[in-house]
């Protein structure tokens, strides 16, 4: 039994078994049964199950026999657990509440998650007699405080006083030899070892993959049958945000588990643990952040870490949840969080802690680590284009424009083409000037009208533009990608929520027929429409496409970051089927004639709608409302 980091010359193991795991009585409620022997999830049913030839139920899981409450997903399954498996000793549906296994049961239920799992795996552990793995927990060299970040948790000290009688108890009930049982010194031990090491395993629900097989239109009847069933039983009569948000209507089914491996912790984990269908088959699966290399080309794990607690949580949660498991983390990250403004930590560490703090969307977090980068090295473009997109991502555009004008100009910063071409981009489109309005707008030729149920937030104006010019620079903008050789439509602009598109300053033709149109009509309308009192700026402007036969269909459920966002359609709605911009907060969608504009605030949960059939063509901008420095 290996239980000290793994070595670097070793190969990553395909799967691997726990040494034991419990299931999460804490976790939030969910569809699915989860079978207490193998660890699978229970089928959907969506007709009544049949019975095999071996008698075991297909797709219905059988209960314990004792009537506990377990569920075993068959009877073979069954058998094993109660005759060979840990149930068979930590069963209570026979016993009364006097029993030590059922006071061990309240107790461990009573001190919360963590020491749930710590008391329930190690008493596991003990009363199965697995000796080989038992004697080496308490008796080899792992038990031991060998590292320097190991704690003592007087929680832990305390749980051990307060279960070890309990569990001789449940030794003598159980026909345990009773000279293996553990002293009091070495139930401790145990108890400690288990609480630093045990991780959170979880099987995504079969219920959120089902969700990934529904199609926004209903499809056949036997898609709709599966779609009703799922949207009631995740309550919502959305299908986009049952599509979008499985995973939070059918969250996963978390474990408790144990290892054989005692992996390093980190609060930003090379790996975390994956189930591969149930408990018995587990894999590391590495996450990905920028910089990360730890898998070598040759497969062997190299630094692999892996975190025992919620990473999102923050540093001062985090270091209570550690402190309570015995360990004090000296990683990168909360070494950083500690004392930012120290200079001692390297830019692949740097850039791993900007990569978390985007896809956590922490951009405060962003802007600190950015400022340390920049210490490292203040010459640096793409640490200076960054400093600016995260001023512009923490709304404030303005300094965000500021600050790519001083870096496009000062020769000593190295790598200024990508300042540059933001910059242009920034700053190229029309702007409106002044507090009042440049152009009178003819309400009564271009209405807009407030979409209902959103509080004046989206304002929809049909004929807004001209169509025909509207299709004629669809045809620009495709001739324009077909004629220069290279393709321009990319999938890799936005961070996020990622459009097929092309920035419409980059078509000569295009940029100038739109912004003629920004101060014509649609900054006009807006400063009407929101009763905008500064000066409208836009910082991306991009014509999306759409493809139902070989391309992107549609947009999931997101927020712009942007104070006002708006689509164009530039094509008409006989050249396509489904697609409009759906809105969570009324359950509804939108979609206009060509010419016909949508504008709404960017903080608005909105997706794009699937497309079934053709090409749908939109222009999209990210607007602000300049707040011009006194």
């Amino acid at each position: 039994m290996n239980t000290s980091s793994p070595s670097p010359s070793l190969p990553l193991p395909e799967t691997i078994r726990p040494l034991c795991w419990v299931p999460n009585p804490f976790a939030p409620p969910n569809q699915d049964t989860q079978c207490l022997h193998c660890g699978s999830l229970e089928k959907i049913k969506y007709n009544y199950p049949t019975i095999s030839d071996d008698g075991d139920h297909d797709q219905l899981f059988v209960d314990c026999t004792s009537q506990c409450g377990a569920k075993f997903c068959s009877a073979s399954c069954r058998h094993e657990a109660e005759n060979n498996g840990q149930h068979s000793k930590l069963c209570v549906g026979l016993v009364t509440a006097d029993h030590a296994m059922y006071r061990l049961k309240v107790l461990a239920l009573e001190a919360g998650p963590a020491h749930y799992a710590t008391i329930m795996i190690a008493a596991s552990l003990i009363l199965t007699g697995d000796d080989k793995t038992m004697h080496a927990l308490i008796d080899g060299d792992c038990i031991q405080m060998s590292n320097i970040d190991d704690i003592i948790s007087q929680a832990v000290d305390n749980i051990a006083q307060a279960t070890h009688e309990l569990l001789l108890e449940m030794m003598v009930m159980g026909n345990n030899d009773e000279e293996k049982a553990p002293s009091l010194l070495d139930w401790s031990r145990l108890l400690h070892y288990v609480n630093r090491n045990f991780i959170i395993a979880s099987v995504r629900s079969n219920y959120a993959i089902e969700c990934e097989q529904i199609v926004e239109d209903g499809g056949d009847s036997s898609n709709r049958k599966q779609q009703d069933y799922l949207l009631n039983l995740a309550e919502t009569s959305s299908v986009i945000e049952l599509i979008d948000e499985a995973d939070h209507f059918f969250p996963p089914v978390e474990s408790f588990c144990l290892l054989e491996e005692n992996l390093v912790h980190s609060c930003v984990p090379s790996h975390e643990i994956e189930c591969v269908g149930d408990m018995q088959n587990l894999r590391y699966r590495q996450i990905k952040l920028d910089g990360d290399n730890t898998i070598t080309s040759s497969g062997c794990i190299h630094n692999l870490t892996c975190s025992r607690i919620d990473n999102d949580a923050s540093l001062e949660e985090r270091t209570e949840l550690l402190e309570d498991k015995g360990i004090s983390c000296r990683c990168f990250r909360c070494v950083f969080e500690r004392q930012p403004e120290k200079d001692e930590h390297t830019m692949e560490e740097l850039d791993m802690l900007m990569a978390l703090a985007r896809s956590q969307t922490c951009y405060d977090d962003a802007s600190i680590i950015v400022d340390a980068q920049l210490r490292l090295n203040p010459l640096d473009g793409a640490v200076r284009l960054l400093q600016s997109r995260i001023a512009g991502w923490q709304g404030d555009f303005h300094r965000s424009e500021t600050l790519l004008e001083k870096y496009a100009a000062d020769a000593s910063v190295t790598n200024r083409k990508p300042i540059c071409i933001a910059l242009e981009e920034a700053t190229t489109y029309y702007r409106q000037c002044g507090p009042s309005l440049e152009h009178s707008f003819d309400s009564s030729a271009k209405q807009w009208v407030a979409a209902n149920g959103l509080d004046k937030s989206v304002f929809v104006g049909e004929n807004v533009l001209d169509a025909d010019e509207c299709k004629q620079m669809v045809q620009v903008a495709e001739n324009f990608h077909n004629e220069s050789g290279n393709s321009h439509w990319t999938t890799s602009r936005h961070y996020a929520v990622p459009t097929t598109d092309i920035p419409v300053y980059q078509i000569p033709e295009l940029f100038s027929w739109f912004n003629v149109q920004l101060e014509k009509i649609i900054f006009p309308a807006m400063k009407i429409n929101f009763a905008i009192e500064g000066r409208l700026r836009i910082f991306d402007c991009f014509l999306v496409k759409y493809d139902a036969s070989t391309g992107q269909k549609r947009l999931p459920l997101h927020n712009d970051q942007s104070e006002y966002s708006l689509t164009i359609a530039m094509n008409s709605l006989d050249e396509y089927e489904g697609g409009g911009t759906y809105f969570s907060e009324t359950n509804e969608s939108m979609k206009t004639e060509v010419g016909g504009v949508i504008s709404f605030r960017g903080e608005l949960l909105h997706a794009g709608k699937m497309i079934t059939k053709g090409k749908r063509y939109i222009i999209v901008c990210f607007i602000y409302e300049e707040q011009m420095p006194a």
